[in-house]
């Protein structure tokens, strides 16, 4: 279902243009079509430029494309994943209690650790950071001629 967040002038909207529902549909169709292929060429891309990047260890490039400069950065983040099941074991029942509301906390697990209620070195076994997915962040470079 698809819901018109603004609605359009008169004069734009597709039942004045004389639009057959047929149009329509096909026309969605048609763009949903090119979206997935547009999305596929910009992860290809992205992926490829991600490689060179973090091969070269490049941070941020430059380029002149289309009478335009832009700068694209790499971007790398990541996320602590933990093992529950193992700590759960390692740490046993009162110390697990004491970091769980029925559910893992990661919040009172890090109180826990800064209390000293629990050795770190049982903990770290079952912590990990894991990357993200990298991807990067193009954006235009305004010459300092272009802003006078």
């Amino acid at each position: 279902m698809v819901k018109i967040k603004k609605r359009l002038p008169r004069e734009e909207h597709p039942a004045s243009m004389g639009l057959k529902r047929e149009e329509l549909v096909a026309g969605l169709i048609l763009a949903k079509q090119n979206m997935a292929q547009a999305k596929e060429r910009f992860e290809y891309y992205q992926d490829l430029l991600a490689s060179s990047m973090r091969e070269e260890k490049r941070k941020t490039l430059t380029s002149n494309v289309l009478d335009s400069r832009y700068k694209v950065s790499f971007v790398q983040t990541t996320r602590v994943v933990v093992n529950e099941v193992g700590l759960r074991k390692a740490l046993g029942v009162k110390s697990w209690n004491k970091i769980t509301d029925r559910k893992f906390s990661k919040a009172k697990l890090e109180k826990a650790l800064d209390e000293d209620l629990i050795d770190v070195n049982v903990v770290s076994p079952f912590i990990e950071e894991v990357e993200n997915k990298a991807f990067l962040r193009v954006s235009e470079v305004k010459d300092e001629a272009d802003e006078a």
